[in-house]
């Protein structure tokens, strides 16, 4: 005698009180056709015929029992249940027609996957917002005005005094080198001397420890470099997968480089390796990006599809019979 699960009478006693309904069920199949041409001999003659064909590809059969429907075929299977909504076909094509996308999931037997690239993509804009905040600046109250404050503000400012400061510069050096010429005892003027102060978007510190003298994994990264305002979480990237000047971070194609490889991580490693990054990256409250997958956008289009075949098949009927 097999061994009763302690669970198994109380799960039992559930249906204890079920009653059984016989229902029916309609089943529709869906296929594109093409035409073909045949040849056959008689005689000696070659007779050809037009012959019209079902294709398999993407073929799939749409099941509707009152309360749910099922998709069947090349397309995967695919179930919906809601027992309010589906109890007669009138109301089932009534709920389906237009319905959204993410509430037709939420129905069915669909489930959300761990997604490389959309995590990927979050964890990219979580870096790029304090970076380009601080490159353009803070945007005003109300979104009226220009931004302020910002590296990009600074380092325009700095370019429309840098220009006339090295003119005069350059005139000054011009005038003591011809001085000089003529015999007269005239230093040549220093140009730090003219240029205006440089930004702090200029004056950033680099490296000065090369990784080869020790594990930039096992080091904070201001242990590794001073990082400026809005850049902390690109730094904290560059320190996971990046082996290059700590400064790449500041280029496009170091950037690139960067995104290239916490893509390849997330996928190689899953959903456990996203939360373990984010967790080390100090975004402790995201564990990755969770989506369904592209088949459950394939089943959507097949749904709506099959809701408009089944309404103009309808009006067609009605409109015959009237």
């Amino acid at each position: 005698m097999s061994k009763t699960d302690p669970d198994d009478k109380r799960i039992a006693s559930w249906f204890e009180n079920h009653e059984m309904t016989e229902r029916q069920s309609i089943s529709w199949h869906m296929a594109s056709r093409y035409r073909a041409v045949q040849f056959r001999q008689q005689g000696p003659q070659k007779l050809a015929k037009v012959k019209t064909f079902a294709d398999s590809n993407y073929a799939f059969s749409v099941t509707w029992t009152p309360g749910s429907l099922a998709i069947a075929g090349d397309l995967g299977t695919f179930n919906v249940t809601h027992y309010q909504a589906m109890r007669t076909l009138e109301s089932t094509l009534k709920w389906l027609d237009g319905i959204e996308f993410s509430y037709l999931m939420e129905k069915s037997s669909a489930k959300r996957e761990f997604s490389a690239e959309a995590t990927t993509a979050f964890i990219i804009q979580a870096a790029n917002e304090p970076a380009l905040e601080m490159l353009d600046g803070h945007r005003p109250r109300y979104g009226i005005g220009r931004r302020t404050s910002g590296y990009r503000q600074e380092l325009q400012e700095y370019r429309r005094e840098r220009a006339p400061a090295l003119m005069e510069w350059r005139d000054e050096a011009r005038a003591a080198i011809r001085a000089r010429l003529a015999g007269e005892d005239v230093g040549i003027p220093n140009k730090d001397d003219f240029l205006p102060e440089p930004p702090q978007a200029l004056a950033i510190p680099r490296r000065e420890r090369r990784f080869g003298d020790f594990d930039a994994r096992k080091q904070g990264v201001t242990d590794l470099f001073e990082v400026p305002d809005g850049w902390e979480l690109w730094a904290r990237l560059w320190q996971e997968f990046d082996y290059n000047d700590a400064e790449s971070i500041f280029t496009a194609a170091g950037r690139r480089e960067i995104k290239e490889a916490l893509e390849r991580h997330l996928s190689d490693g899953g959903p456990e390796n996203a939360a373990d990054l984010c967790y080390r990256l100090g975004m402790e409250d995201y564990y990755g990006t969770h989506e369904y997958p592209f088949s459950c956008r394939v089943h959507y289009q097949a749904i709506r599809a099959w809701v408009e075949k089944v309404k103009a098949d309808r009006a067609a009927k009605t409109e015959a019979a009237a």
